[in-house]
């Protein structure tokens, strides 16, 4: 998370082979931001008056730092670790959390897709689906079975991407070249 927040502080022009996503969820994670923020505000307040001269407000002022750095992490991890369309892959991320690498040879087609999703998904594998999206997906990536076991048996890949057309014109010139 650390490493996220000083290449958020050190940012680099747009890289083109990068697709953002996770828009649906950056709401949320600001809204979550400022709720810590005023909630350690008002505990350490309390907690001051209560408890005068000792370490408990320290400690918990320690404590709300280190959730709203860890909360700021993953909010600049959203724009530091998108997914990228390299030359010979397809690498798609999920935060801080996971990562998968899809060989471009393994994708059989990319279309727009719209599949109801709730917050971040994780991977979830269902079948020979798997739902890798922040909100609802909006892209369908079809593969042929690839070598990573979290992928097993999976043809077809929902994911997220906040600029579906630019990234299905990637894939598509990608493809032509």
């Amino acid at each position: 998370m650390i490493r996220c927040l000083v290449a958020w502080a050190l940012r680099r022009p747009e890289d083109p082979s990068a697709f953002a996503y996770g828009r649906g969820f950056r709401p949320l994670v600001h809204v979550l931001l400022a709720m810590s923020i005023v909630e350690g505000l008002v505990v350490e307040f309390v907690l001051g008056a209560v408890l005068p001269g000792t370490f408990w407000p320290w400690l918990l002022l320690a404590l709300h730092v280190y959730g709203v750095l860890w909360i700021l992490g993953l909010l600049a991890s959203l724009t530091t670790r998108p997914h990228q369309l390299l030359p010979d892959a397809l690498v798609l991320r999920d935060s801080t959390f996971s990562e998968l690498t899809i060989p471009l040879s393994a994708i059989t087609s990319v279309k727009p897709h719209a599949r109801p999703n709730i917050l971040r998904s994780g991977l979830k594998v269902d079948g020979d689906t798997a739902l890798y999206a922040y909100g609802d997906a909006n892209i369908a990536v079809h593969i042929d079975p690839v070598d990573d076991p979290r992928l097993a048996g999976v043809r077809h890949l929902h994911i997220t991407v906040d600029e579906p057309r630019r990234f299905l014109a990637a894939m598509e010139r990608q493809f032509v070249s």
